[in-house]
């Protein structure tokens, strides 16, 4: 089964991020996940934070090198939705991969990628114009033992 996992949010500041979405989602900071003090992808550097929305999170990413690729796109968009991200069953990760292609959608990777954080994690993006109406689609397996690990690990500020 397929699930929402989380929706990204690139922000400009952080802290004000996260103080308005704990507002909102009435939810505590000790409840939130953040990233190391940053997270380096290959080329980019950002701070990430998860905060809990349901079964969901909000996953905020705030740029941090002026030339990364994070952010020009918030130099191009500004503030707002980035991607939205679904989950299938690690054992079926890699047919649910195989399979996306054939539904016609724009896969951006022959092959999965690896995730940075999390190695031997893959994932895979879907184009915003390869069939999903113009939203950045990411898909990965469910991480189970990463939810109950993530649980209670936030940090205060």
């Amino acid at each position: 089964m397929v699930k929402l996992d989380h929706i990204c949010l690139i922000v400009e500041d952080m802290d004000a991020a996260i103080d308005h979405y704990c507002k909102l989602l009435e939810v505590d900071r000790k409840d939130i996940y953040y990233e190391p003090d940053y997270r380096e992808t290959g080329a980019d550097l950002m701070k990430v934070a998860f905060i809990p929305a349901g079964e969901g999170k909000v996953e905020l990413i705030q740029p941090l090198k002026p030339d990364g690729a994070m952010a020009k796109v918030f130099a191009k968009r500004g503030e707002g939705l980035h991607h939205e991200c679904f989950t299938v069953e690690p054992k079926k990760f890699h047919q649910f991969f195989k399979g996306l292609k054939q539904k016609g959608f724009k896969v951006l990777d022959e092959e999965p990628r690896e995730d940075v954080g999390h190695p031997g994690i893959p994932y895979t993006w879907i184009h915003p114009r390869g069939g999903t109406h113009g939203l950045l689609v990411e898909i990965m397996p469910h991480l189970h033992w990463l939810e109950e690990d993530k649980k209670g690990k936030g940090k205060k500020k």
